[in-house]
């Protein structure tokens, strides 16, 4: 058996495992459907750690010296008793869930407006994809920027979430090789749930008069026909979107078909394992030998939280689906 290893660096001290460690319970958290992964971290009270809110934290887990980051950030929060010091910390994209812009963006892609608007609140980036080019695309403090990058990654097919590194990832769905978890060997827990998809079809209606002749860059007014893309069923339970980006019939059929893959969704579940530092947001993990054959298969990642305690030991709980 090999022993759980860690290493945790508040701003300028350093907790690693082994007899002398401090560390009483730790959890981190990341989420596709959150904005900020974040981070608890608690150290006996006597550990020699000054620490403030700004100060850099990263999280390394594992077995013996091989070390995995599940966690990068800043402290937000100290908190102090007799007994403990609690440590919160955040992503970076804190800053996105509480700033708005108003913005307009000319014959530029869906990567290239992401880029600037993440790079007007210093947000580190390591894949952005080009996604989708807009003959205009216009930006609202109606919307945080969190929202607005949100949107504009669905529209594209795109996920968009901070890795481990704390690097913003705006890119498609694209594992490596699976993790494979095995029941009576890494699954602790298990469960899943099967629906329906919540919408039999979306359309999407754009501005005129492009895609009618008249091409992106022509004013609205020139006709009144509609510029319109639709996918899955017609009738039913159908999903209509306007988008004033969507200036051609071909990016408005683009920009259906994407959200409605995001929406077709065919079952979610999560399952418990002993401690999997190497798996994150955006991979894919292949669940096998399970009692029941059906829940065999392979799925997406959605969310991952890892939980270290003398109690409980090292946990890894992740969220998945299957499309």
């Amino acid at each position: 058996m090999l022993n759980v290893a860690h290493k945790i660096t508040l701003g300028s001290a350093t907790l690693t495992s082994g007899k002398t460690s401090m560390l009483l319970a730790l959890e981190t958290s990341a989420d596709l459907d959150v904005p900020v992964n974040s981070c608890s971290i608690v150290v006996s009270g006597l550990a020699q750690v000054s620490v403030q809110p700004g100060d850099s934290v990263k999280v390394q887990l594992g077995y013996e010296s091989s070390l995995e980051t599940v966690f990068t950030g800043a402290v937000a929060s100290v908190e102090r008793d007799l007994q403990s010091i609690t440590v919160e910390a955040l992503s970076s994209f804190a800053p996105l869930t509480t700033s708005r812009f108003n913005a307009v963006y000319a014959q530029q892609s869906a990567g290239e407006i992401a880029g600037d608007l993440m790079g007007k609140l210093g947000v580190s980036k390591s894949t952005v994809d080009t996604g989708e080019k807009f003959a205009f695309y216009a930006v609202s403090d109606g919307q945080t920027v969190w929202q607005v990058l949100r949107d504009l990654a669905l529209s594209c097919g795109f996920d968009f979430y901070a890795n481990t590194e704390d690097k913003a990832m705006f890119t498609s769905y694209s594992p490596l090789l699976p993790h494979t978890l095995q029941y009576g060997a890494d699954i602790l827990e298990y469960e899943h749930s099967v629906a329906d998809p919540p919408w039999d079809g979306v359309e999407v209606y754009g501005e005129s008069p492009a895609g009618q002749g008249q091409g992106e860059d022509a004013s609205s007014w020139l006709t009144k026909k509609p510029v319109k893309g639709s996918a899955g069923k017609s009738s039913g339970n159908v999903l209509r979107v306007a988008n004033p980006a969507a200036r051609s019939q071909s990016v408005a059929r683009v920009l259906a078909s994407n959200l409605y893959s995001a929406s077709n969704v065919k079952a979610t579940g999560s399952v418990s394992v002993i401690g999997a530092p190497k798996v994150k947001l955006g991979d894919a993990i292949q669940i096998a030998k399970m009692p029941e054959s059906s829940d065999n298969g392979t799925f997406k990642v959605t969310g991952v939280s890892h939980r270290l305690s003398e109690r409980q030991g090292f946990i890894t709980c992740i969220d998945w689906e299957k499309n």
